[in-house]
């Protein structure tokens, strides 16, 4: 256990283990082997920190328990979505976009968004402040938002149409490069691009001593490769399908095919697919349980659950997943889904959830950022 500062009020922080996530805001944590509910002040997904067995901190008050931060191996990742405004105050000086500005209001309404802030400038100017705080990143590269955001591309367009409007990006981690995250969103994404001429877009890294404690002097800016995004932020690339198969099953593939049967154990798949145009398109295909089959993928739709979809936007990297895939999981579909290329198979099975293991998670996450951007590759 860890005493806190008394500014946040907490009795004690207490390390514990992620059990589950119960819902948006709350999650079960493993403390000293007793499940304790937590709540959870951050909506996102949070998909690369919530893993089974993830170190957490919690903040205790009373009997109720606050998620302060997640550690990512050595990494302490406070995500707590109050923290970024609450700092605020002190990073105004430190960022050079706003060196002079005071905050003037708090949650101010512009057009159909309520903002952060109102600053002030010496000179009596005003400027409308949305700060975002980035979870998301990996080899240097944070990507921003971690789920679609409605409510975010709403932020986009009333700062724009202000014509007053600044938007602060601020990494709870160290990075080099910040990047709209148009794998999950695109819609933001091109809105960011469309409209970044009519605000002021920031990003900053900030790492962190404790999850009360940053690391203000290693505040950075990050660089944003506009044009790079420009070209990759388009709907097409690769995909994983994540499949559940709920019991032992033989699956009929066509008659053009010799009229085979597989058995499909029970478990989970991963299955790699690309569309360089029409990427939405073709993942709402795949959702769909009723519709003429066309490829081997559409037969496993029909018999098995889609748990996961996971768009992995701008290059062509389907071979380079399915190689990366067949290292960690439990053996391939020999010659699912591979007949125009010289991949083994395209269709890789896993006998645990996927989505649960860090190896699948970190592997995602190097294709989403190193891979996407051309800075390194998957071993």
């Amino acid at each position: 256990m860890l005493q806190t500062s008394p500014e946040r009020g907490f009795d004690e922080v207490l390390h514990g283990r992620f059990v589950r996530r119960l819902n948006r805001f709350s999650l079960l944590l493993e403390v000293e082997g007793s499940a304790l509910k937590a709540h959870l002040p951050n909506s996102g997904r949070l998909e690369e920190l919530l893993l089974p067995g993830r170190d957490l901190l919690a903040g205790r008050r009373g009997s109720s328990l606050r998620v302060l931060a997640a550690y990512r191996g050595e990494d302490l990742i406070p995500i707590d979505s109050s923290l970024p405004n609450e700092l605020l105050p002190l990073l105004l000086p430190r960022i050079r976009e706003l060196e002079g500005f005071r905050i003037s209001s708090r949650e101010v309404r512009l057009g159909r968004s309520r903002v952060d802030f109102l600053l002030e400038s010496p000179s009596g100017g005003k400027l409308f402040l949305e700060v975002k705080g980035c979870t998301l990143f990996h080899g240097g590269i944070a990507l921003f938002p971690d789920a679609p955001t409605a409510r975010g591309l709403r932020h986009l367009e009333d700062l724009s149409a202000s014509g007053r409007g600044a938007i602060l990006f601020l990494v709870q981690g160290k990075a080099k490069l910040f990047s709209p995250n148009f794998h999950t969103d695109l819609a933001f994404s091109r809105a960011l691009l469309e409209l970044r001429d009519r605000l002021s877009v920031m990003a900053y890294s900030l790492p962190w001593e404790s999850p009360l404690n940053p690391r203000l002097d290693e505040l950075k800016p990050l660089s944003i490769p506009w044009e790079e995004v420009e070209g990759l932020a388009r709907d097409r690339g690769s995909y994983v399908l994540v499949l559940e198969n709920p019991e032992d099953q033989e699956i009929a593939f066509s008659a053009g095919e010799g009229g085979r049967v597989h058995p499909f154990p029970m478990g989970f798949y991963a299955y790699v697919g690309s569309a360089m145009g029409g990427l939405n398109s073709r993942l709402r295909r795949h959702a769909r349980r009723r519709k003429r089959s066309f490829w081997h993928i559409d037969r496993l739709t029909e018999r098995m659950r889609i748990k996961r979809s996971i768009p992995i936007r701008g290059r062509r990297l389907e071979c380079d997943l399915a190689r990366a895939l067949s290292a960690i999981s439990d053996g391939p579909v020999e010659g699912f889904g591979s007949s125009d290329c010289g991949c083994s198979s395209h269709l890789f099975f896993f006998r645990e959830d996927p989505t649960d293991k860090p190896s699948f998670v970190e592997l995602i996450l190097e294709f989403k950022t190193l891979r996407t951007f051309g800075r390194g590759a998957t071993g």
